[in-house]
């Protein structure tokens, strides 16, 4: 793929270089040139979308697995880890009416809880439930 910035006055095409012909703020030569330029652009920013998006669904899962039917747990911070969860991703926090902190994937979420253990939540009405004593 050509530079951009040292063809744009060049009047050569953004993707392959050649010269173009017709109109002055023509930018690529042809529609497969267009295409392909902005195809490779978009695929670098898709690959890191999707790497996140994979790994907060995956941590969605093991929340989800780890919860079962409950509609809160508490187990070993160390369970998470073992299973491959990514404490980096998270799709957003809460803070409960208590003050209690909650980090979500999507509808499943964690709070610190003591000795090292999490417990784990499932929000039905967009927000979850007070801890547990």
């Amino acid at each position: 793929m050509a530079n951009f910035t040292e063809k744009e006055n060049a009047g050569c095409c953004r993707h392959c270089g050649s010269p173009l012909r017709g109109r002055s703020d023509k930018l690529y030569c042809g529609d497969s040139c267009r295409n392909a330029y902005n195809n490779a652009r978009l695929s670098r920013e898709h690959t890191e979308i999707r790497t996140v998006e994979l790994t907060l669904k995956k941590n969605r899962r093991i929340l989800q697995n780890l919860l079962g039917e409950k509609r809160v747990h508490s187990l070993p911070r160390a369970t998470l880890v073992q299973r491959g969860f990514v404490f980096k991703y998270h799709t957003h926090n809460y803070t409960s009416g208590k003050g209690d902190q909650y980090t979500f994937c999507y509808d499943y979420g964690y709070t610190a809880a003591a000795h090292d253990r999490l417990l784990i939540v499932k929000a039905l009405d967009g927000s979850p439930p007070e801890k547990v004593s």
